[in-house]
């Protein structure tokens, strides 16, 4: 019986590993999309061993022509109810980013739909929206309780890019603020 219960518990041990690794997948995208005029990259590093989703979640998509919108984030926790928050608040995004123009907005209406969403959890995201106006790329973009944007310059200075903002599912009366910069061969790091 003993031995049963070990290979039993070996089994959904490993069934749990690969169910975390399938939601991560799911949250995190394989590869950043291809932008013309712009190079994209992304890495995403796991704390730990790797085998427990967690709430740390980008997308780049494309949410017009010439314009495709950039978020970093991270929702509480660890497991399968983080994962599923995350679900929520990366879609959430994807929604409202076809029908909010301004990022402050969007965090607004995020904010909204997380404290409605029966969840504890809150998030920190930064949305950022570039935009091509005829061969010249504009960033604007929004920051909920996390790290600010780092803009390197081509002259090798880094500066800090908007304003600290409100924990994301949090309050009813966040505080968030709108940033814009023109992109001239700088990279933007979030």
């Amino acid at each position: 019986d003993l031995l049963e219960a070990m290979r039993a518990t070996e089994s959904a041990r490993q069934h749990a590993a690969e169910l975390a690794e399938t939601l991560q997948r799911t949250l995190v995208p394989p590869t950043p999309p291809s932008i013309e005029g712009l190079t994209v990259s992304a890495v995403y590093r796991p704390a730990g061993d790797g085998r427990e989703v967690g709430g740390d979640f980008y997308d780049v998509f494309q949410i017009a022509g010439r314009e495709w919108m950039v978020v970093v984030g991270d929702v509480t926790g660890k497991g399968i109810s983080a994962a599923l928050v995350t679900a929520f608040v990366r879609h959430t995004i994807r929604d409202l980013a076809m029908r909010v123009g301004d990022p402050s907005d969007l965090l607004h209406e995020l904010n909204d739909a997380l404290l409605a969403h029966d969840t504890e959890r809150f998030c920190t995201v930064v949305v950022a929206k570039l935009c091509d106006e005829g061969g010249e790329w504009t960033v604007t973009g929004s920051v909920g309780g996390h790290p600010l944007p780092l803009l390197r310059h081509a002259d090798g200075s880094v500066a800090e890019l908007g304003r600290h903002g409100s924990l994301v599912g949090v309050i009813s009366e966040p505080t968030f603020s709108t940033f814009e910069h023109r992109l001239v061969d700088d990279l933007l790091l979030l």
